[in-house]
């Protein structure tokens, strides 16, 4: 892992004295992030995925300054606070008594703001393709914290609720994640676009299409209304690798107490129903956070097991499956995973586990 400084405007925008800056390798941000001084994280942006960061930066800020259960004086989730960049413009200043032209050098903070019409507070937060925020504590790791995660991730859904729809925002993306999500829900077929199901998840994938049924979501473009559950909104798509949990972590910390509760990093949105996202955590638990035996129809019961959540589990597992094809990352290891994550809805939905 590269830990070599970006150049000194980039730290200086951040507020960062580039000559105290001691960086270390950092693991979250798909292992590009940098942490600085213990204290701040900056990550790299490509330039295609800038807007988005963008306005996840704005939602992050948005959120830490609208936690509604920090209101209600019990905090059961944090997200980091991204560092505002500063923007230096020069202006110039000519006086009539004397030939001299003054330059005068002005700085400008932008305040974040709410997260509307998929702006995201306008881009505040991406400076020369880095942004920053403040760390917060604790490790990633669901094992043994999965009440506590599903705790943190309704709290943390809930006050996403009346967020609006960003636009067509997430409709342009086209990695591998945003692909096998339209292929789970149908919206893209498995043949087009240059998609290549791995020959050894092959016949899960066959065994998941078969598992598929129709759900009814109410879909619109947010903003409040609508009945309880079974619609979309913006949701977190990878929460169980991106909760950081302390020995002390608890999802009722008070308002003014010094125990953190669990922190939400990594913001990958999707506009799907809440239950989606809870689903991929189940579905990430029995892939790659594997439980001892008969621990994993456990985890699959910890959300519920009626018709449209085992739905939601099947939409994840297809979401899981297209995007490690398409990634080109697939082991025997994984196909065995998948598997015997299928094996555990069929038995499910075929009447046995229920």
């Amino acid at each position: 892992m590269d830990t070599t400084l970006p150049p000194p405007h980039v730290l200086q925008a951040f507020k960062i004295p580039p000559s105290t800056a001691t960086p270390h390798h950092f693991l979250s941000g798909q292992g590009q992030s940098i942490l600085i001084n213990n204290t701040i994280v900056l990550k790299p942006i490509e330039p295609v995925a800038v807007e988005e960061a963008e306005y996840i930066a704005g939602l992050q800020a948005w959120l830490c300054d609208n936690n509604n259960s920090a209101n209600t004086g019990r905090r059961e989730y944090q997200v980091a606070r991204p560092i505002p960049c500063t923007t230096t413009t020069a202006t110039t200043t000519t006086t009539t008594t004397t030939t001299t032209t003054a330059t005068t050098t002005t700085t400008t903070t932008t305040e974040p703001s709410k997260p509307r019409d998929g702006k995201g507070g306008g881009r505040e937060y991406i400076y020369h393709g880095w942004t920053a925020t403040h760390v917060l504590p604790g490790t990633p790791g669901p094992i043994g914290h999965w009440h506590h995660m599903l705790r943190a991730c309704r709290a943390f859904h809930a006050d996403l609720r009346d967020v609006s729809k960003p636009g067509d925002l997430l409709v342009r993306r086209q990695h591998q994640w945003a692909r096998g999500d339209r292929v789970a829900w149908e919206e893209e077929d498995d043949a087009e676009g240059g998609i290549i199901i791995a020959p050894v998840l092959r016949g899960s994938f066959e065994r998941l299409k078969v598992l598929r049924r129709p759900v009814e979501i109410v879909d619109d473009d947010g903003g409040g209304g609508g009945d309880d559950g079974k619609r979309n909104q913006l949701v977190h798509g990878d929460l169980a690798g991106n909760i950081l949990f302390t020995t002390t972590t608890t999802p009722l910390a008070t308002a003014d107490s010094d125990t953190p509760p669990p922190g939400i990093i990594d913001l990958s949105l999707y506009w799907r129903p809440v239950e989606f996202a809870e689903a991929i955590i189940v579905a990430d638990g029995l892939l790659w956070y594997h439980q001892a035996a008969g621990d994993d129809e456990a985890l699959v019961r910890l959300v519920g097991v009626e018709e449209f959540r085992l739905q939601m589990l099947v939409r994840a597992l297809i979401f899981r499956l297209v995007a490690s094809s398409d990634g080109g990352r697939v082991d025997e290891d994984e196909r065995r995973a998948f598997e015997e994550a299928v094996g555990v809805l069929e038995r499910f939905l075929g009447g046995s586990g229920v």
